[in-house]
């Protein structure tokens, strides 16, 4: 065992140059390429599960976020207008490495020049959005479990001493502690994300209608909106092969997976947080449909 262990790193570069040519292959496929984006916690895994198991769609294992382009929890932005122009240059040629067929995933807020780039790039877009009360739930979980978040995890692990207190700094942000960087609120993170559903090109879905039945949702919303982000990719499918993908994309086995379900928040808001929330954001969560007004 341990020397089939110790080949291990050079049969992985050995298969490299047959993995490329692979790849290169995909430049055969039809168009288009995809974008599966979406503001983190928001179900990427869900939708990008469900994407590559459409006939010829497959993975290109590329990831942008808004580091890629700007610090975005360095500075507080007041509007989604002063965000920077993306470097062009740089994006075009990092978009260029997807080929037909393939789809990569991103954090990435509406940026100027971002959607012509993409269109440039012969990209479809789809934006997955999800209740932002059980993004924040997921969130604090997963920096508490991951213990990835660097600075942000020593900051939470060691100066907040709850859940509770967690919970309440994502939502209201933190900015000017030297203990830990600068945090948007989550109405600046839905302003920067949500700001997509206003331009062209870009397909909305719900995370709530993806999710299907193991996750609290309905069997029928989730079957319509597979056949609709398939037809949308040019991949359209029929009901049975929107049934078999329905049967998979549920999975558990995702490293960032937690519990999934619809309506995890009402376990983790209290008062003081459905307060605040309502504050900060409240007449957005209207906005996206979320709630009707403000008795919740």
């Amino acid at each position: 065992m341990k020397a089939v262990n110790a080949f291990g790193p050079a049969l992985k570069w050995a298969a490299r140059p047959v993995v490329r040519a692979a790849l290169r292959c995909f430049v055969f496929y039809p168009s288009p390429k995809v974008l599966v984006n979406s503001l983190p916690k928001s179900g990427t895994h869900l939708l990008a599960d469900l994407m590559g198991r459409l006939p010829r769609m497959i993975n290109a294992h590329l990831h942008f976020n808004s580091s890629h382009v700007i610090a975005m929890t360095q500075r507080d932005f007041p509007v989604c207008g002063d965000l920077p122009p993306v470097n062009r240059d740089l994006f075009l040629k990092n978009f260029s490495r997807a080929r037909n067929g393939q789809f990569v995933t991103a954090h990435l807020p509406v940026i100027p020049g971002l959607s012509d780039i993409l269109k440039t790039s012969g990209y479809r877009h789809v934006l997955i959005l999800r209740d932002p009360r059980d993004v924040l739930v997921s969130h604090v979980h997963f920096i508490m479990k991951e213990k990835t978040a660097g600075q942000i995890y020593r900051y939470f692990s060691q100066e907040l001493d709850s859940f509770d207190s967690r919970l309440m700094a994502l939502i209201r942000g933190i900015y000017g502690n030297p203990e830990c960087p600068n945090i948007l609120p989550i109405s600046k993170k839905m302003d920067h994300f949500g700001a997509w559903r206003d331009r062209s090109g870009v397909l909305e879905c719900r995370y709530e209608r993806l999710i299907g039945p193991n996750g609290g949702g309905s069997a029928e919303q989730q079957l319509a909106e597979i056949q609709r982000i398939a037809s949308y990719v040019d991949r359209p499918i029929l009901l049975e092969d929107a049934q078999r993908i329905a049967a998979k994309v549920w999975s558990t086995k995702s490293r960032t997976f937690r519990s999934g379900v619809i309506g995890d928040w009402r376990d983790g808001f209290s008062v003081a947080h459905k307060d605040a929330f309502k504050d900060v954001a409240g007449d957005r969560l209207i906005t996206w449909g979320y709630e009707t007004d403000d008795n919740w």
